[in-house]
């Protein structure tokens, strides 16, 4: 966190959050400080992962009972989506267009949560384009 806070703006070009990321791994790799991973807990999970993706059986009950809340937390999700994208249109000075973001949005939960993924933001990293959204998840990948 204080790296970050103290990174000098004259390095824009090349996000905070990231060079600390290698720069404490290479710490850590130089080092050979005892870090614990998820390997050191469970063992070799890359096998164990499955990457297909999974839909439900559908039950016409259970649709029944669950529309109500899915339908609370779709609206709750479009509104913190769009919250989102306001804050970061006051970051890069630019309008968004609120049909695209919140389909877009949409189109991206379902296929991140069907994929079992986690959606992320990365306009305090510089990502301004459809490219950067690209990269980020790559990197995260």
């Amino acid at each position: 966190m204080f790296f970050i806070g103290f990174y000098p703006k004259r390095f824009k070009f090349f996000p905070a959050p990231l060079a600390v990321f290698i720069i404490s791994t290479l710490i850590v790799y130089f080092f050979n400080l005892p870090i614990d991973t998820i390997f050191s807990h469970f063992g070799d999970i890359t096998k164990s992962i499955d990457f297909t993706a999974h839909l439900p059986n559908l039950d016409i009950y259970l649709i029944g009972k669950l529309f109500q809340p899915a339908l609370t937390i779709a609206i709750l999700a479009g509104i913190e989506s769009l919250l989102s994208v306001v804050v970061a249109d006051g970051m890069i000075s630019k309008k968004h267009r609120s049909d695209t973001e919140l389909i877009a949005q949409g189109i991206a939960n379902i296929g991140s949560a069907i994929f079992g993924g986690i959606p992320v933001q990365n306009v305090n990293n510089g990502g301004r384009t459809p490219i950067a959204g690209i990269a980020h998840a790559i990197l995260y990948l």
